[in-house]
């Protein structure tokens, strides 16, 4: 399911890459939230593909969001960014992998920053109490999660995910990893021009469910989250990047300081 508003510039690539494995998917659901900038005219282009394509003013990525789940038959459910995009054949691959125990599915996540491959990420469940550890790109919740804890809070702009991971965390629910690349995430999106949002969101998230009473974390990551954004507009953080995943060769590693 993909969520949309005025994404001409990204959706044909998310559209591309559901085209080439749509065989492999159940239904396909697009939730446009009414834009004026030609995306509904692209995605009327692609009704061949999108099985329920609804296009109407919401309160929100939340409402939009459970706007979709809604119309959803399969098993399980696959939030597709509208600037993200599937890796090749990884549908039929990670289907292959799932089972009935299976509740909710994390899986590696490629990030893009400018087409530019910056590194891979994975989710850890472990850390959920002190942060959004759980990956949104590429987590696939199966249907019956949401019938059983409920959809997305509509009172959440950016961090639904997160309190979506952590109620059901806390309700005893269970998260599998599985080390496989299925979205190819693009960084810049409207989370990663609200920091200070999800700053206060992640915060909220971590004092309703952890009790924690000091965003300790939070300021960290908005630390974090302000130096990337310099140096993206430097343009310097995919080159930061690539030289600290660089492997250090046996020279390097012989060298004295």
């Amino acid at each position: 399911m993909t969520v949309s508003f005025n994404a001409k510039k990204t959706i044909e690539r998310t559209l591309l890459s559901v085209a080439s494995q749509k065989n492999a998917v159940n239904r396909f659901i697009v939730v446009d939230g009414g834009s004026n900038d030609g995306t509904l005219q692209m995605l009327n282009r692609r009704r061949d593909i999108i099985d329920v394509l609804i296009s109407e003013p919401d309160r929100g990525i939340s409402d939009a969001f459970n706007k979709g789940i809604g119309h959803c038959t399969g098993d399980f459910v696959l939030l597709l960014n509208a600037d993200d995009w599937l890796v090749p054949d990884s549908i039929i691959r990670i289907r292959e992998l799932m089972n009935m125990c299976d509740e909710v599915v994390c899986t590696t996540m490629n990030s893009f920053l400018s087409d530019v491959f910056v590194g891979e990420y994975k989710s850890r469940p472990g850390f959920i109490k002190s942060r959004n550890s759980i990956l949104h790109p590429g987590m696939f919740v199966r249907r019956a999660v949401y019938e059983r804890i409920g959809c997305y809070d509509l009172t959440f702009r950016i961090g639904m995910d997160y309190e979506f991971s952590c109620r059901h965390h806390c309700q005893g629910g269970k998260f599998r990893v599985v080390d496989m690349s299925v979205v190819n995430f693009s960084e810049g999106g409207r989370s990663g021009k609200a920091a200070f949002v999800i700053f206060l969101e992640s915060f909220r998230v971590r004092r309703r469910y952890f009790k924690v009473m000091i965003p300790w974390h939070e300021a960290i990551q908005l630390a974090v989250r302000t130096a990337g954004a310099i140096l993206r507009w430097l343009g310097l953080r995919a080159i930061v990047k690539t030289l600290l995943s660089r492997p250090v060769t046996s020279d390097e590693s012989s060298r004295c300081p």
